[in-house]
């Protein structure tokens, strides 16, 4: 992961807003247009963040479980007009199964931008916000936020740990047994990390006095302009996801309608998504012209 983003230097409150909307709008539409413009800023933010190859490879990985959700939902939902074959005397629709696949799809969108919500707001903001008036609902949020990256990081360290132990084989029952033995080192991993948690917590007199958090935070005139900006965006993104002209009909026949409209407030809505990629990039653009400058008179004073 890059080091810390310029956008994180917020408020933490401000971070938490966006964080919030960019996940429940994600959430909100099954229409393919605000879900696709949902996943492709996804895919760019976290390509931001932990880089195009990692992108791409949770991507790879979530598109099974999309295909999945399809797959269950055209076994158990038969409705829908286009009958594509039948199993068993039940219908296999074209709606039922594009439900589900748009399902899976906001699925791994909404698990991409959790993925960026842990690196714009850190666990120290996050008991900030919510420690001294909520200190075991926060603290039970930031365990859980935490639990997806540090699993992850978890498994790939146990991999690289037996790939190098142990030769690597394409035989499907010895693929059965290194995952088996995977699990097994992840769960007593976590487990003793559980463990050695709650020592050290009750060591430090957890719960005995109104916790403090190490850092504080200030709401400055920047923070007010992009308070201003998060609501206009916010504006404008809701009334692109719940207006009349973004919802999706899959049953019992696909019906949808965009006009110029739709397409403007979709642009308005994919820039909010990816504004912190946007700042940084701006930022990186404005430091590059500096220095040229800088080097520019340099020259100059040394002719």
């Amino acid at each position: 992961m890059k080091e810390e983003p310029i956008f994180s230097t917020l408020y933490p409150g401000l971070l938490f807003f966006y964080s919030l909307i960019t996940t429940v709008f994600a959430m909100c539409s099954l229409n393919p247009l605000y879900l696709g413009t949902s996943l492709v800023a996804a895919l760019l933010s976290y390509s931001f963040y932990f880089g195009v190859k990692r992108a791409l490879h949770i991507f790879i990985e979530g598109l099974p479980v999309a295909f999945a959700f399809a797959a269950f939902n055209v076994l158990f939902n038969h409705r829908g007009k286009t009958i594509l074959c039948r199993f068993f005397d039940s219908a296999i629709t074209l709606e039922s199964f594009l439900y589900g696949l748009c399902s899976g799809v906001m699925l791994l969108t909404v698990l991409m931008w959790f993925r960026c919500m842990n690196v714009l707001l850190t666990t120290q903001k996050f008991l900030y916000l919510f420690g001294r008036r909520f200190p075991n609902l926060a603290l039970l949020l930031c365990m859980t936020l935490r639990l997806f990256p540090e699993t992850e990081e978890r498994i790939r360290c146990i991999r690289q740990a037996r790939h190098s132990l142990e030769s690597t084989s394409n035989r499907f029952g010895d693929k059965i047994k290194n995952g088996m033995r995977h699990i097994s080192c992840l769960l007593e991993w976590s487990m003793e990390c559980g463990l050695d948690t709650a020592d050290s917590m009750k060591a430090r007199g957890y719960g005995t006095v109104e916790r403090t958090c190490g850092e504080e935070y200030s709401f400055t005139g920047k923070d007010f302009f992009w308070l201003i900006v998060f609501l206009i965006f916010t504006f404008l993104s809701a009334f692109a996801i719940f207006g009349k002209n973004s919802v999706m009909q899959y049953f019992p026949g696909l019906h949808f309608s965009v006009d110029i409209w739709s397409i403007i407030l979709v642009a308005f809505y994919f820039v909010f998504l990816i504004l912190p990629a946007l700042w940084e990039k701006i930022s990186e653009v404005r430091l590059f012209w500096a220095q040229k400058k800088i080097q520019d008179r340099r020259k100059r004073s040394y002719e």
